[in-house]
């Protein structure tokens, strides 16, 4: 079987307030544009507010869907936290945080050298098994090219060099692993 990850971030369309999750994925575009879309992304940069800026982090594993648009919340906070993750979990065998804004708890369990346990509880709790490197090989790349995008549309008005730094430092670990 081919792993595939798919990864994902979208902004937040300033002055879009979501009032119901039911329709949320069916009607994403009407709220988010996706962070490769630099035509969209370039019509409403002007409008956000870089201390605080929402979007979603769509993430795939096959054709299972992990998190989708009805978890929103402070995007580049949760790709720090996401990339933090990481790594505590290369040191520790369990890990978890909550999302920045939303009672939302992520937890990473080591169940051996392969394979680890993603759980995601909110209203509800998905669980599943993934293949270790994979994962972690596809959330720093995500990261990494979240990270680069946004500087390039905020500029000064972000700075990310902690995150970019920390990314590299993980990717090599990772490379070491193989």
């Amino acid at each position: 079987m081919i792993i595939i990850f798919t990864i994902k971030s979208y902004i937040k369309k300033p002055n879009t307030i979501i009032k119901d999750l039911t329709i949320l994925n069916d009607n994403y575009k009407d709220f988010f544009a996706e962070l490769g879309d630099e035509k969209a992304i370039e019509k409403i940069v002007k409008d956000i507010d870089t201390d605080y800026i929402e979007g979603a982090i769509y993430l795939k594993y096959n054709e299972t869907i992990l998190m989708d648009f009805t978890y929103w919340d402070i995007i580049d906070q949760l790709w720090a936290y996401m990339v933090n993750l990481v790594d505590d979990s290369l040191k520790n065998q369990e890990t978890e945080f909550y999302f920045p804004d939303q009672p939302i708890k992520l937890q990473i369990k080591s169940l051996s050298n392969n394979f680890t346990l993603l759980s995601i509880e909110s209203t509800t709790k998905t669980q599943i098994t993934l293949p270790k490197y994979d994962f972690y090989k596809a959330i720093l790349e995500s990261a990494k090219e979240f990270f680069l995008k946004t500087q390039e549309y905020f500029g000064n008005a972000v700075e990310y060099s902690y995150e970019s730094e920390l990314i590299n430092k993980l990717e090599n670990e990772l490379a070491n692993m193989i």
